[in-house]
């Protein structure tokens, strides 16, 4: 039967408690787990100070070859304590960003 305030594709309250709760298991750091439109979105917390200076003085000393090795990256795992797919989408965000930024002040 077709109920008007309820659409088909729609997920009950419930369901969506359970998805909350299963993402923030796989996420333990995570601030925050929403779903909006059915996306889930996850809010992690910013790397300290520390972490984001080990990251940017690497970029700087290799803005001519601004991709770690994978031996850079296990190196910046053991000092920085961020894992091996954080280092890779910081590098990724800072190419795009960072980067462009440099260049244009140049």
């Amino acid at each position: 039967m077709y109920h008007p305030s309820r659409q088909p594709h729609q997920r009950d309250r419930s369901d969506s408690r359970e998805e909350v709760k299963r993402s923030i298991q796989m996420h333990p750091d995570a601030l925050k787990v929403t779903f909006v439109n059915n996306r889930k979105y996850i809010r992690m917390p910013n790397f300290n100070k520390r972490q984001v200076h080990l990251l940017k003085t690497w970029l700087k000393e290799h803005l001519d070859s601004p991709y770690p090795s994978h031996n850079d990256k296990v190196h910046l795992q053991r000092i920085s304590g961020l894992n091996r797919k954080q280092i890779q989408i910081w590098f990724t965000n800072a190419r795009k960003v960072r980067i462009s930024q440099v260049c244009n002040r140049c």
